[in-house]
């Protein structure tokens, strides 16, 4: 008995040191929601990326070109302004009683630039294609909650219609809104999650953790369509969406035992088996149909059941078993995930070759570097002829030059006008003869004229 008892605490030691490493290694079950359990079908943000072609977002649709990264959809760029962007769900609203979760961030300039939307409605999208605004929005039917700066503070309002309201026509809309507080929400670092909690006797709606306003008048049927709208002007404010999250009570099977500890076991395990089959059937698993939920192959028992050193060993046998089958599916899935590093790698040679046969030549590369070297030196030596050598004398031989040409052309020019004058043109004098010659040539026919007319026979009648 003196023998066994330090074989059983190096056992219970070893046996110590592996259940700290499965703890590590293995993982924990997941808990369930407290109040509500999301529907992947109405929401984004429960798997990243958000989409898998970087085009779409599974149970919605896209009204814009929203930038879709990771984690996150760009609904509205820092520029250019004056950008609409839509998002709504496929499916209508099942649930009598719904809780809607969202989170988003907003950035821009010293002045808002933008209003962030929130919609409940029939028939889903409407108005410019499902990127319309409360402000410019035709007839609707259903609850619009728009987050915008009214009076130079952060809003959130709420807006009912029935369908027969015209809200682009009138006046001053913000005095429509059956509910609001003020919020800060713009440039602050950090997201803004608003909370949308609805039930047939109750309507709330908290802002960043705080309520912020509450009414028992509002009456919301199933069977509309959720949807998220961002609307620009030239000055843009930035919209990022990280989440929309919609759940709901009656998502939770009640039928599931709650009292007991192994009850409380057996629901934990099947929640978590539920979490992962949603998983799976969405894609989200990251280790697919690899993936093996641990199940313990022996229950605690009492330390009284185990009365001798036979039963004790008995019992230290079948775990260290156990632990050794663990071990070994832990190795399996090690495996796996070296099967799958390896295919991840073998992607990336094929990306690095397709790089390869796009890239510039390294010889190119090359001789682009050697002409650009001699344009530099060229550049150089200019700039070393320019600053080293003295260009006095070439610029007073310059200055002599322009003072010669300009002393020839002050006094040439006179002189050559005058000559070109004197010399070309007629004289007076000869101008003043000939005109003297031609009217005593006049006198002389005139007179030559009478003296004929004088002379010739005259006739009387």
């Amino acid at each position: 008995m003196s023998s066994y008892i330090p074989r059983t605490l190096k056992l219970l030691k070893s046996l110590s040191v592996i259940s700290v490493l499965l703890s590590i290694l293995l993982p924990a079950p997941s808990i369930a929601q407290d109040h509500e359990v999301y529907d992947p079908d109405f929401s984004i943000g429960l798997v990243h990326p958000f989409s898998e072609d970087r085009q779409t977002i599974p149970g919605y649709t896209i009204h814009g070109s929203p930038q879709i990264l990771s984690d996150r959809l760009v609904l509205t760029p820092p520029s250019p302004g004056n950008q609409r962007l839509g998002l709504w769900t496929t499916k209508t609203n099942p649930y009598h009683e719904w809780t809607l979760d969202i989170n988003f961030r907003t950035s821009g300039g010293e002045r808002p630039g933008g209003s962030f939307h929130v919609w409940y409605t029939a028939g889903g999208a409407h108005g410019k294609a499902g990127m319309e605004s409360v402000y410019t929005s035709k007839p609707w039917d259903g609850l619009a909650l728009v987050v915008d700066s009214y009076g130079g503070y952060g809003t959130v309002r709420a807006y009912l219609n029935d369908g027969t309201t015209d809200y682009s026509i009138h006046h001053n809309v913000p005095l429509l809104s059956f509910g609001h507080c003020e919020i800060h929400y713009r440039n602050r670092g950090t997201l803004t999650s608003l909370r949308l909690i609805y039930s047939p006797k109750n309507f709330r709606v908290e802002a960043d953790g705080s309520l912020c306003f509450e009414t028992t008048s509002v009456r919301l049927p199933t069977g509309y369509h959720y949807g998220i709208s961002a609307v620009t002007s030239e000055t843009p404010d930035s919209y990022e969406l990280f989440s929309i999250l919609l759940g709901s009570p009656e998502r939770i099977d009640l039928s599931q035992p709650k009292d007991g500890h192994r009850g409380g076991q057996t629901q934990q395990h099947h929640d978590q088996n539920q979490h992962q089959e949603q998983e799976q059937s969405h894609g989200r698993s990251p280790h697919g149909e690899d993936y093996t939920m641990y199940t313990p192959e022996y229950e605690d028992e009492s330390p009284e059941k185990y009365k001798n050193e036979h039963d004790q060993f008995v019992d230290v046998h079948n775990r260290l078993q156990g632990i050794t089958h663990h071990l070994a599916a832990i190795q399996s899935q090690i495996g796996v995930l070296y099967e799958k590093v390896g295919s991840l790698d073998h992607k990336q040679d094929g990306y690095r070759a397709e790089f390869r046969d796009t890239r510039v030549p390294r010889s190119q590369i090359n001789g682009m570097e050697e002409k650009m070297k001699a344009i530099e030196d060229l550049v150089v030596q200019i700039g070393n002829a320019i600053t080293s050598k003295d260009y006095t004398q070439h610029f007073e031989a310059l200055h002599k030059t322009l003072e010669d040409h300009h002393s020839r052309l002050l006094y040439t020019v006179p002189n050559k006008v005058t000559q070109a004058l004197t010399t070309n043109t007629p004289k007076v004098g000869f101008g003043i003869t000939l005109l003297i010659v031609f009217q005593l040539v006049l006198v002389v026919a005139y007179v030559v004229y009478k003296r004929k007319r004088a002379s010739s026979p005259k006739k009387y009648l």
